[in-house]
């Protein structure tokens, strides 16, 4: 098990990610998510989801922050 969990680690380094463990309240982001779109609201309760949405506003975020850079 810990082969795997360090080859997933070595992957993700390799892509420049990583993970960073944060205290959330599930509800009020899941209510966020839904809100902007990036979270169907049948799928609220999913933490898998609920992840995929978040990574995909924390890229939205960074996207806008590197165009106002430029």
């Amino acid at each position: 098990m810990s082969g795997e969990r360090q080859r997933r680690y070595r992957r993700r380094q390799a892509r420049g990610l990583r993970v960073l463990p944060i205290e959330v309240d599930e509800a009020a982001v899941a209510d966020l998510l839904t809100e902007l779109g990036l979270l169907p609201p049948a799928k609220a309760d999913d933490l898998a989801s609920i992840r995929v949405g978040l990574e995909q506003l924390i890229d939205n975020l960074v996207a806008v922050s590197v165009e106002e850079i430029e």
